[in-house]
C-alpha cells in the first residue's frame, strides 16, 4: 500500500466519490437509534475534553435529554462484582426487577450475569467502547441495541460502566423480520479515538 494510504490514492486521482465507498466503517456507521447516538456524542465529547476516560461527575443529565430514561450505570466493587447505581425508568420497566443498589448477579440470576461481567471486565481493561445488538429474553422486548463506555468513579478510579439500552419488540406476526434482524446481531469493541472496530466480542 502506498504511504498515501487508500484515501490519498483515491483523492490524488480525483476519485472523491470512491473514497466514501471504500472507507472503513466506524462505530458511527453501526449505531442505529438516534438516542444511542446522542448518548455516545455526549460521552465522546467529554472523552475528547479530558483526553481519556472522563469522570462520572462530568456527565450532565440535561445533555442526555430524552435518552436519560434509557441509561444505566454499574460500578465494580473490590470483590470484582458489579452494583447497579443508576437505572433509568425505561430500564426498570423492561426488566421489572429492583435494580438500584443491587448486585448484577441478583438482577440477572442463575449465573446469567457472568457473560455481562466478562464484557464489563473487558471494557474496563481496554477502556474502549462496546456496541451491539442482543436478543433479550423478557416479555416486554425482543432485542436491544446497547452501547456502554467507561467512566471514572467518584474516587477517581476507572471502575464505572455507563451505558444506554434501546429496547425493541417483535410481535408474533413479525417472525420473518425477526429472523432477518437476528442474523446481524453482533457486539464489537471500538477504539474511543478512531472509532474503528477493535474486536468482535464472543463470550461463552
Amino acid at each position: 500500500m502506498s504511504p498515501l494510504g487508500l484515501e490519498g490514492i483515491l483523492l490524488r486521482h480525483g476519485c472523491y466519490g470512491e473514497f466514501s465507498r471504500y472507507r472503513l466503517l466506524t462505530l458511527l456507521d453501526k449505531i442505529s437509534d438516534p438516542g444511542v447516538r446522542l448518548f455516545f456524542d455526549v460521552w465522546h465529547a467529554l472523552h475528547t475534553k479530558f483526553d481519556g476516560t472522563p469522570p462520572r461527575a462530568a456527565i450532565d443529565p440535561l445533555a442526555l435529554g430524552r435518552v436519560l430514561s434509557k441509561v444505566w450505570l454499574y460500578e465494580r466493587q473490590s470483590d470484582g462484582s458489579y452494583i447497579s447505581d443508576i437505572s433509568g425508568e425505561d430500564i426498570r420497566s423492561n426488566w421489572n426487577v429492583k435494580m438500584m443498589g443491587q448486585p448484577l448477579s441478583e438482577i440477572i440470576p442463575l449465573g446469567g450475569h457472568k457473560l455481562v461481567e466478562e464484557r464489563f471486565n473487558y471494557l474496563l481493561e481496554k477502556q474502549c467502547v462496546i456496541h451491539g445488538f442482543n436478543v433479550t429474553q423478557t416479555k416486554s422486548h425482543s432485542y436491544a441495541e446497547r452501547l456502554y463506555v467507561p467512566l471514572m468513579s467518584k474516587g477517581g478510579d476507572p471502575i464505572c460502566i455507563f451505558g444506554v439500552s434501546n429496547y425493541n419488540r417483535f410481535f408474533p406476526d413479525e417472525r420473518d423480520r425477526h429472523r432477518e434482524v437476528v442474523k446481524n446481531f453482533e457486539v464489537f469493541s471500538y477504539d474511543p479515538k478512531t472509532l474503528e472496530a477493535q474486536e468482535k466480542l464472543v463470550f461463552e
